[in-house]
């Protein structure tokens, strides 16, 4: 199957897991003059469903599992619509799962930042063959769009997802059902970038570790016991001092010139927290707990 091939096909089910909060869902058709109604089964369950108003859709969801029924309008032919969802991920229920053993249905396996989609779908070949009366359409064609900046990883033979994509279009991976030895089950594992809040909290203990080390390094001389004198260690105690006062001062700029919110409040964080810990270390000298060494 090539992208030519893609075009060609009445439906295809896509996933995006951009969000990796909230994954959306949605069957890609094609209308057919020729074939006035369409049910397809899903081995899982979604939640609202929104469609194109050039086409009549229902669904019917049984926990495990959902039948969605579509009507194109009359007279239209090789039109695409779409039909929207939100389909529900399911968690597998022991941690060191077998993949061989785990029910139908959707999964997105979270750990970290490495996350594992898994479709399995073989209920829908057991559905099709209890349903003899009712008609329902074979959907061949996957379409997952991974998230922005993710990136592949191995799972087994070098392989980053199981089968292989037939075709790929930038984070868009195309699957080939019938490529999948009967199992009717497409494995995705991929690494996450960190978002904009643990990128963040990262800069945060930058500056936390920019703010505190000078003044660590003041109390190192404080309590050293070698023989340094006490002139020495005061020129060295203000140049530290200088150099603190500097980086909290460019903290603060950064404070003040920075539009996110809660970048902000990080920054005003780190700068609370270094001027304290500096004052701290002054006062811990003034009052003579920590003795001085020998001139």
């Amino acid at each position: 199957m090539n992208n030519i091939e893609i075009k060609k096909e009445n439906q295809i089910l896509c996933f995006d897991l951009n969000d990796d909060e909230n994954p959306k869902g949605g069957i890609i058709v094609r209308s057919n003059a020729m074939i006035k109604e369409h049910n397809v089964i899903l081995p899982f369950d979604i939640q609202d469903e929104k469609n194109a108003i050039n086409i009549l859709s229902t669904t019917a969801s049984f926990h495990d599992f959902s039948v969605v029924n579509y009507k194109c309008l009359q007279g239209q032919n090789n039109v695409i619509s779409t039909i929207g969802f939100t389909p529900t991920m399911s968690q597998p229920e022991n941690e060191k799962y077998n993949i061989d053993d785990l029910q139908d249905g959707l999964y997105l396996i979270k750990s970290g930042f490495e996350r594992t989609f898994i479709y399995n779908g073989s209920l829908s070949l057991k559905l099709n063959d209890k349903f003899q009366d009712i008609h329902f359409d074979s959907l061949k064609v996957i379409a997952v769009k991974l998230p922005f900046k993710s990136k592949g990883l191995e799972l087994k033979g070098g392989k980053t997802t199981d089968p292989i994509p037939f075709y790929e279009n930038n984070r868009i991976k195309y699957f080939d059902l019938d490529s999948t030895e009967g199992k009717n089950r497409i494995l995705i594992s991929y690494l996450l970038p960190p978002n904009k809040l643990q990128l963040q909290f990262f800069d945060l203990l930058l500056k936390l570790f920019g703010a505190l080390i000078l003044p660590f390094i003041d109390l190192a001389f404080i309590k050293s016991t070698l023989f340094i004198s006490k002139r020495t260690k005061r020129i060295i105690t203000s140049v530290i001092a200088v150099i603190h006062t500097l980086i909290l001062l460019y903290l603060i700029y950064i404070a003040l010139t920075n539009d996110i919110e809660l970048s902000k409040i990080f920054d005003l964080i780190a700068i609370a927290i270094g001027a304290i810990w500096f004052f701290v270390v002054v006062w811990l000298k003034d009052k003579s707990i920590i003795p001085n060494s020998p001139s």
